[in-house]
């Protein structure tokens, strides 16, 4: 029987959600280095830098330690962190969507796991090849991954019939009030029904395009009950990998002035000269305040 990761944190000392820290974990910390023994703890991601992420523990130290390569952490992701030596390393995040989710609806279900449409809606882009649309269904179906909040998930279909062919639809949350100066932060899971074809003839010439392209983004409203944004903050851009769950962030948010609520948007478009159907499965949707307008981390 395999490693499972109950029983690998377990290993560790860690129970789950009952294992936050207590007492001086700064000292913890300066004890367990010095004396080169073997630490647990927990911790919340404060920001992502590259190869390290600086975590926040108890009594909200920070600290900065690397974290495993493949792992797709985000800022207030919580992860176990684990101490060998001297050093002190960031396992992958919990997974699940979290309870400081913006997002009421984030994994497309309800609390006994029916599918659950509420709080999203979907926009029309593109529909030269065929009308895009989007429902819920089976999580798995295409996917599988540590990602998947549960057993249901969105589904973006776009077909292309040949040459020339453009389909393109956005997935909408609902809107979420915000303040000028908050920072936020945006991801999404998505994964792909097919490989995205590798290249397109452009008058004669073949060039490699971005043929089926996923786009996460943060847009901005000046009302709860507008449908126009009036900008947005720079997508996270990156074609969809077949079968498996990739985490899609964009890039923090900080809310310009003018602007009273933000929206999470999934943006799937596929141009192909083939007749295919292409569907992005969407799931584990998150949306978090990570500061405070005073720069305070808002977590």
């Amino acid at each position: 029987m395999g490693v499972t990761r109950r029983s690998l944190l377990a290993g560790l000392g860690i129970a789950g959600a009952g294992g936050l820290l207590v007492g001086d974990t700064a000292s913890a910390i300066a004890s367990a280095a010095s004396s080169g023994g073997t630490q647990s703890r927990i911790g919340k991601v404060a920001s992502v830098n590259g190869s390290s992420v600086t975590v926040m523990v108890a009594g909200g130290t920070l600290i900065d330690v690397p974290y495993t390569l493949g792992s797709q952490v985000i800022p207030g992701d919580t992860v176990p962190l684990i101490q060998a030596g001297n050093q002190w390393y960031a396992l992958p995040p919990f997974a699940g969507v979290p309870s400081d989710n913006l997002i009421a609806n984030g994994s497309f279900e309800d609390s006994s796991g029916n599918p659950d449409t509420s709080g999203w809606d979907f926009l029309v882009i593109q529909n030269t090849a065929g009308t895009p649309s989007w429902s819920v269904n089976d999580a798995g179906t295409f996917a599988v991954g540590d990602y998947v909040a549960g057993t249901k998930a969105a589904w973006i279909d776009c077909s292309t019939t040949g040459v020339g062919s453009d389909c393109e639809g956005r997935l909408r949350s609902a809107a979420i009030p915000v303040t000028p100066g908050e920072t936020y932060a945006g991801v999404a899971s998505v994964a792909a029904n097919m490989p995205p074809p590798i290249d397109y003839k452009i008058s004669g010439s073949f060039a490699v395009l971005p043929l089926v392209q996923v786009d996460v983004g943060i847009e901005y409203y000046n009302s709860a009950v507008a449908t126009s944004p009036i900008g947005a903050a720079d997508y996270g851009s990156v074609p969809p990998v077949a079968f498996q769950y990739r985490l899609m962030r964009c890039p923090l948010a900080v809310i310009p002035g003018g602007v009273t609520h933000i929206r999470l948007v999934v943006d799937f478009s596929a141009h192909d000269t083939d007749t295919n159907t292409y569907v992005l499965v969407v799931d584990r949707c998150i949306l978090r305040k990570i500061r405070n307008i005073d720069g305070t981390l808002a977590f």
